[in-house]
């Protein structure tokens, strides 16, 4: 019998339940794999793929997420965007959160680690309370918050 080749799936604007039955119907016919690159709503198709079969071989070029954060909270004074998993120690006695996110090995895409550390005492409420009356009263958001 002849190997079956991998394959990619891209979703289209109202097209994505025809994508998912797609991927069913290539793990039903035996192909290699699926590969499902990320635009747009790469990683929410991924994940619906991934769901959806059960033992084909997956496949993703989801980006960085890693990068994807530390653009999304560039700029953000209570929040910090780190390669490596945080520990108490690097927030404590300091308003952020410190966050680490990475792409599982060796499971099935997409799997996310996702690792946060917060000093529950600084950024628990009363924290929370001090910055939200900062953005109430229009002066910046730090102002009185160890960072």
């Amino acid at each position: 019998m002849t190997q079956m080749p991998a394959v990619s799936l891209a979703a289209m604007p109202g097209r994505r339940k025809a994508t998912i039955d797609l991927a069913r119907e290539i793990e039903k016919r035996r192909f290699s794999g699926i590969y499902c690159p990320s635009f747009g709503d790469g990683l929410g198709l991924c994940e619906a793929i991934a769901l959806a079969t059960k033992e084909i071989r997956f496949g993703t070029a989801i980006t960085n997420p890693l990068e994807i954060w530390e653009q999304e909270y560039a700029g953000e004074p209570f929040v910090e965007v780190t390669s490596t998993a945080p520990s108490l120690r690097d927030v404590v006695r300091r308003n952020v959160v410190r966050v680490s996110v990475t792409n599982a090995a060796q499971v099935r895409q997409p799997t996310l680690i996702v690792v946060a550390a917060i000093d529950n005492l600084m950024k628990g409420a009363a924290g929370q309370e001090v910055q939200n009356a900062n953005l109430m009263l229009g002066i910046p958001e730090p102002m009185g918050l160890p960072l």
